[in-house]
């Protein structure tokens, strides 16, 4: 196996930043296409109102800068959590990555929840001990630390296992690595398995609304929407749009890592 030891923040946050303003332009462009199409219905609010076209300025805008530092952000935990605890180990078949180590991944994802963690329990401490008193930012810093280191390791263990599952299905996902740089991503191999991780999830989120749609038929409770109108189609439904927007949302971020791979260089890294 090769550990990934690191990872450089500039390489992957530039590449992000587009590819994000990529997304963004196009959800941007949805939205304010479903805002004419419902406007009449839902009046004056920023999503269906008259200023819906600002949207495809802020989103995109948006998008790109939470990208760039985001995923700067996440290179920079990574290297120093890879430098003090190991890295994560990848286990490569030529090209094809065929496992990833659900152990080393646990671990990592564990201290890198504890940083985040720390980080956001201060800022939303501070201001919930500001808004309201001392007691109840501790409280809620508190809390938030537990629950995101918890869905940390859970993250991390969950997407290393299932990725191991459905790469020695149906094959791993397959990565052109030159000179320590990611040049390129096998685009169908990548969407098959991001479509297939999406459907797993799909099927969770199914399986969750058509049982809350069961246990609040009969009752008062105010259901989302969507769920009301599917109703136990929602275990049918789910899957499939989960499915599809993992498939083809995995083709576009695909293609446009190797197409700005090819211009402006790709991802880079350090496997030992």
């Amino acid at each position: 196996m090769q550990t990934l030891k690191h990872v450089d923040p500039l390489s992957i946050a530039k590449i992000a930043a587009i590819i994000e303003l990529v997304v963004g332009i196009l959800a941007a462009v949805v939205i304010v296409t479903l805002g004419s199409a419902f406007h009449g219905i839902y009046g004056t609010s920023m999503m269906f109102g008259s200023r819906r076209l600002l949207l495809l300025i802020i989103i995109p805008l948006f998008a790109v800068v939470v990208g760039f530092v985001a995923y700067a952000l996440e290179a920079v935990i990574y290297n120093f959590v890879a430098e003090k605890f190991g890295g994560i180990k990848l286990q490569f078949k030529g090209s094809e990555l065929k496992t990833i180590d659900v152990m080393s991944t646990t671990k990592i994802a564990a201290f890198a929840g504890i940083i985040i963690g720390i980080i956001f329990a201060i800022i939303f401490g501070l201001i919930i001990a500001v808004s309201t008193g001392a007691g109840a930012g501790l409280i809620a810093a508190v809390a938030i630390l537990v629950v995101l280191i918890i869905s940390f390791i859970i993250i991390g263990l969950l997407a290393s296992f299932v990725y191991n599952v459905l790469a020695s299905a149906i094959g791993g996902i397959r990565i052109n690595i030159k000179q320590n740089t990611v040049k390129s991503v096998g685009i169908m191999s990548y969407a098959k398995i991001e479509a297939l991780g999406c459907l797993i999830i799909g099927i969770v989120v199914g399986i969750f609304y058509t049982i809350l749609y069961y246990l609040t038929i009969n009752t008062s409770a105010t259901l989302p929407a969507m769920v009301s109108r599917l109703g136990p189609f929602s275990l049918i439904a789910y899957p499939i749009f989960y499915f599809v927007l993992g498939f083809v949302s995995s083709l576009l971020v695909a293609w446009l890592y190797n197409w700005l791979s090819d211009r402006l260089g790709g991802v880079q890294i350090l496997l030992k």
